[in-house]
């Protein structure tokens, strides 16, 4: 259900008092935290002071829970799903974790967020070759990816949307054609996580990896990594630790025999005080939907495009073969990084990306914002 105006200004004034002071358009950055989970954080930590570790058995049960929710927020099951520490975490147990031949392959494009390259870069020495579509000067086609496959590649890697261009893919397009070539899909969500749908059962991810600080308006430090259950077996453990055992809690009789469920990634103690944060985060969307969610941040974009051409300025993201993302850059007869420090300076929450501005709007945003920067953007250039 659509947001009333009521419920939007509510969301405004509880979960996000960083709109008193500035104009938070990085979500494609670092996010502001929202209240609930910051108070989540306050009250964990102050609890764990109070009592230490009287209420550990019911901090599991809550991580299961959060496990829980995570899994049903991206379409999977509780069993396929592991907390880490960032995206790169994720992305490097499949790089490290898949059993690689000299001759196999990598494919993604040549506008990734470095998460997304090094992993397979790192692969060289195992004589995989990682090959790249370009991607900076337009959105690539199906055809584009189908030309850099062969026999050979085993994995398609994608960020679902890119965080320079803002280019959107269509995950279930770009997953049957890896399929199709025998490969596997992996996507970086890091980017849409939060406020695109993601489904990885109907749009056939194999693997997934996102965190919490960007558009989820959680902590740095905690996220989520998939794996599809049926190719656990074939994914190895990387780091492996007490946790990492089928009967974790054995220390006097170690065993090292991993699980057929995701939390064999998961190698030591977790960062609960974070992953507490992140439920709360994720129950906040789940409450608005991620529909509502997708429309209300698409539409600020899309007044913040509108603006960018009425004065004449160059939108320089583009449009994906999944749509439009959240994520606007735009360009000018300025100087980019001067008009960047000069906003910044005035509370405008902004990163330099692309060769241009990069704006990013969540759903909380909304004309108020809209009109609050581009003020605040006509003194800049001035």
């Amino acid at each position: 259900m659509p947001l009333t105006a009521e419920q939007l200004q509510k969301i405004r004034e509880t979960e996000f008092p960083v709109l008193q002071h500035y104009v938070p358009f990085n979500h494609a950055g670092v996010a502001p935290v929202c209240t609930r989970a910051s108070v989540a954080a306050a009250h964990f930590a102050a609890r764990a002071a109070r009592i230490g570790p009287a209420e550990y058995d019911e901090w599991m049960k809550r991580l299961e829970k959060v496990r829980g929710l995570a899994s049903w927020f991206v379409g999977a099951q509780p069993d396929e799903i592991a907390f880490v520490r960032n995206t790169s975490h994720g992305l490097s147990l499949v790089a490290q974790g898949l059993e690689w031949k000299p001759g196999d392959n990598v494919v993604t494009t040549d506008a990734e967020f470095p998460s997304n390259l090094f992993p397979w870069q790192h692969l060289k020495s195992e004589g995989v070759e990682l090959r790249l579509v370009s991607a900076k000067e337009r959105a690539p086609t199906l055809e584009d990816f189908s030309s850099k496959m062969d026999s050979r590649t085993r994995l398609l890697s994608i960020s679902h949307v890119e965080f320079s261009t803002g280019c959107r893919f269509d995950l279930k397009a770009l997953s049957d054609l890896a399929h199709s070539k025998g490969a596997l899909f992996c996507v970086d969500a890091i980017q849409s996580l939060g406020v695109l749908p993601v489904n990885v059962e109907r749009q056939g991810i194999d693997f997934l990896a996102a965190d919490g600080h960007k558009w989820l308006c959680s902590f740095e430090g905690t996220g989520i990594f998939y794996c599809r259950k049926s190719l656990l077996p074939k994914l190895t453990p990387v780091l492996v630790g007490w946790n990492t055992v089928q009967k974790n809690h054995e220390f006097e009789k170690p065993e090292l025999s991993f699980p057929d469920h995701a939390r064999k990634f998961e190698e030591g103690s977790l960062p609960l005080v974070s992953i507490f944060a992140l439920e709360k985060a994720l129950e906040l969307f789940a409450e608005v939907g991620i529909d509502e969610v997708e429309r209300r941040a698409l539409g600020v974009a899309g007044l913040i495009r509108d603006e960018i051409k009425k004065r004449g300025l160059e939108v320089i993201s583009q449009k994906g073969p999944g749509g439009f993302s959240p994520i606007v850059v735009f360009k000018g007869d300025f100087d980019t990084q001067a008009v960047f420090e000069k906003l910044s300076k005035e509370n405008c929450q902004i990163a330099p990306r692309g060769g241009g501005l990069r704006l990013s709007p969540h759903f909380y945003n909304d004309e108020t914002d809209v009109k609050r920067f581009w003020g605040k953007f006509e003194k800049a250039i001035r």
